[in-house]
């Protein structure tokens, strides 16, 4: 399944865009993808990213380690530990979130593909 993304330019904009794409030997849909695709990288370089994961983004490990720590976690007492206590009982601190390079390479390549037809590795 494919989404679009639709942007509204003048049309002095777009001419001037589609001669950008023409004097880089490219068509404008692809010039568009590659400007989306750098523009990540760039946009976030030195900004913080933080992606919420979906529960399907969780490795086997993580899921693992998040039932425990929730079983860990309802266990009597369990609030009145120390963080050193905690860990020895086995508690593992696991992210919920994506952080910028980790989320925006693999997008970045992706979209990158879609342009170019490249191989991702």
């Amino acid at each position: 399944m494919t989404k679009q993304i639709t942007i509204e330019l003048p049309d002095s904009d777009f001419f001037d865009l589609a001669r950008v794409a023409q004097a880089d030997g490219r068509k404008v849909k692809d010039l568009a993808y590659l400007l989306l695709a750098e523009g990540l990288r760039f946009f976030y370089c030195e900004t913080p990213l933080a992606v919420k994961k979906l529960a399907s983004e969780f490795t086997l490990k993580e899921k693992e380690q998040l039932k425990k720590n929730k079983e860990l976690e309802d266990s009597k007492g369990w609030s009145h530990l120390s963080h050193k206590q905690k860990e020895e009982k086995g508690y593992e601190y696991v992210c919920h979130y994506h952080h910028n390079d980790a989320f925006l390479d693999p997008l970045e390549a992706r979209i990158r593909q879609a342009a170019l037809g490249e191989e991702v590795f």
